[in-house]
């Protein structure tokens, strides 16, 4: 008897449990673009449409010239450990396209 009750708590515990997590339905993702946006939204206006030129570069599939920005960013100035990790991944990933786009071309 006490087995089956408290099987019963705990399937409604679980229940419970799962019904209350976010499926993040709701919420936008945000993509590696944003996140350097949103990682340099504190800092002067130069430095913010620099941002915006690497994610317009970005967009438009000119990686090379979103690369060569993102460089400039890092060595202009100090950037902190959220800058530092949102231009570290956007670089990865735009290589990565890089990558994907020039063996696409040679096949």
């Amino acid at each position: 008897m006490t087995k089956n009750i408290f099987y019963i708590v705990f399937i409604v515990f679980c229940s419970l449990f799962l019904w209350s997590c976010d499926d993040g339905g709701d919420t936008l993702a945000n993509t590696l673009e944003q996140n350097l946006v949103d990682s340099f939204s504190d800092s002067n206006d130069l430095i913010k449409k620099q941002v915006e030129n690497i994610v317009v570069a970005c967009k438009e599939e000119n990686y090379q010239t979103a690369l060569n920005e993102l460089a400039i960013l890092t060595s202009t100035q100090i950037n902190t450990p959220k800058q530092e990790q949102s231009i570290r991944f956007l670089a990865n990933r735009m290589r990565f396209m890089m990558e994907a786009r020039d063996n696409n071309i040679k096949q």
